[in-house]
């Protein structure tokens, strides 16, 4: 049984929780056993993708971005999440990195997630994706990262006292100009804990608890309870995401998780030159630049697009979740003059 150390954290600020987990994921690639974070943050939170550019951001909305891709999330006050960080993203299964598949790596880690929900009274149902759903209504996401050597971060929230409906509040609050792609969730299609057990107030402690049991359970993990990490310094922690002045075309296509978008700029013999892909992708980092750097010099035609993102994907580490070679293509020639 693989032993995980677990803490809890019943107020934490975004920033100090993305420096902790990128904390996680050097401790498991130095040879350190698995670690489970739970935590709760304060105040209302637009939480990024890795792959977002940022918006402006306003006084009153904490814009913070996370380590692992996909959608935009509400978060802050009334959400818990967690934070899994493991060697390798077959870690839960076996000792060969890439036994599992990416989507199989989330569908084993959100069996926690879900006798979790079942330990709180709830029948929860995983459709695949990143979303976990009560009555066919999302109450929680997950999502991935990969960073260097493998190492992989599972990550997520459940809406306890809050729902996924708060998104487009604070997209328009923190995003006027509408930079990052948002789901414009309404309050009848999704809901939380509370609503669901008869608005109870659940306190987070009661959550973690159930969240513990869950991974324990179900992912045969023997979990040892550690006290929270302390802070670090957050000068170095911080993820950039930046979009080069000068890509001045921009594709966007719908994607299984939501929008791809590829930022470009053309050359004066039609063919690309820099690429930068964003939006809502589920990747590891060096799978981006490296179909980035494929992309680069291509013909602006579809089969030669295909086939430089084919040829990196092709490779066991790499994947883009959801999105195949022509995904890709089409999106680079929606930005087409």
């Amino acid at each position: 049984m693989a032993v995980v150390h677990a803490s809890v954290q019943e107020r934490v600020a975004p920033g100090v929780a993305l420096a902790l987990d990128g904390r996680a994921l050097a401790r498991v690639r130095a040879g350190d056993e698995p670690s489970l974070r739970i935590h709760a943050w304060a105040g209302d939170v637009l939480l990024l993708g890795r792959y977002h550019p940022d918006p402006a951001g306003c006084a009153g909305v904490t814009v913070q971005r996370r380590l692992s891709g996909g959608r935009v999330f509400p978060a802050g006050a009334g959400f818990v999440a967690f934070a899994l960080a493991l060697a390798h993203r077959s870690a839960l299964e076996s000792s060969e990195p890439h036994a599992l598949r990416a989507e199989q790596t989330l569908n084993r880690a959100v069996r926690g997630l879900l006798e979790a929900l079942k330990l709180l009274g709830l029948d929860a149902y995983y459709p695949g994706r990143d979303l976990v759903t009560v009555g066919g209504k999302p109450i929680a996401w997950l999502s991935l990262a990969v960073e260097d050597e493998g190492a992989t971060l599972v990550e997520g929230a459940l809406a306890v006292d809050r729902d996924l409906s708060l998104l487009p509040e604070l997209a328009d609050r923190a995003d006027p100009a509408g930079i990052v792609p948002v789901t414009l969730w309404l309050p009848d299609v999704v809901t939380s804990l509370a609503r669901e057990l008869g608005d109870r107030t659940v306190p987070v402690r009661e959550v973690a608890s159930a969240l513990l049991q869950g991974f324990r359970r179900r992912l045969g993990l023997g979990a040892v309870e550690d006290d929270p990490p302390p802070a670090p310094s957050l000068a170095a922690d911080e993820v950039a995401f930046a979009l080069p002045p000068d890509l001045d075309r921009a594709g966007r296509r719908s994607v299984m998780l939501g929008t791809l978008v590829a930022h470009w700029r053309g050359t004066s013999d039609g063919t690309l030159g820099a690429v930068r892909l964003c939006g809502d992708l589920i990747a590891p980092v060096a799978t981006v630049a490296a179909v980035e750097a494929a992309l680069a010099g291509a013909a602006v035609a579809r089969e030669a697009l295909v086939e430089r993102v084919a040829s990196v994907l092709a490779h066991p580490e790499h994947f883009l979740l959801g999105v195949t070679a022509a995904d890709v293509a089409e999106a680079v020639l929606a930005g087409a003059p």
